[in-house]
């Protein structure tokens, strides 16, 4: 909502660990069609507020996904760092891959 209200977002990481990918938050940070900048996006209809709200967090939105390499959905989606897991992947698996693309995420981002 920093934008919103008027707020200055420098860059924002999405951290989404579950079984399946976050293919919505995937394509959040995809750059949408243009839209006039100068629509209030409190007088929009929802799905012009989110691509107004896109538009200015395209380039800002970071997503990070580890999620299950054979779960739902198929096709994947493109996050900025996507962590495909084994089937059956065990806790010292996840773990690890979770420490190292956060190390990688908060570096890059």
């Amino acid at each position: 909502r920093g934008d919103e209200e008027g707020t200055s977002i420098d860059r924002v990481l999405v951290v989404d660990c579950d079984v399946h990918q976050g293919d919505g938050t995937s394509t959040f940070s995809r750059k949408p069609p243009a839209v006039k900048s100068s629509i209030a996006t409190r007088d929009c209809a929802d799905d012009d507020r989110d691509r107004i709200l896109r538009n200015n967090l395209h380039d800002r939105l970071f997503t990070l996904d580890l999620h299950a390499a054979n779960n739902y959905p198929h096709p994947k989606e493109t996050s900025n760092y996507d962590i495909s897991l084994p089937d059956e992947c065990d806790d010292t698996t996840y773990l690890a891959a979770l420490k190292t693309s956060l190390a990688k995420a908060f570096t890059e981002v």
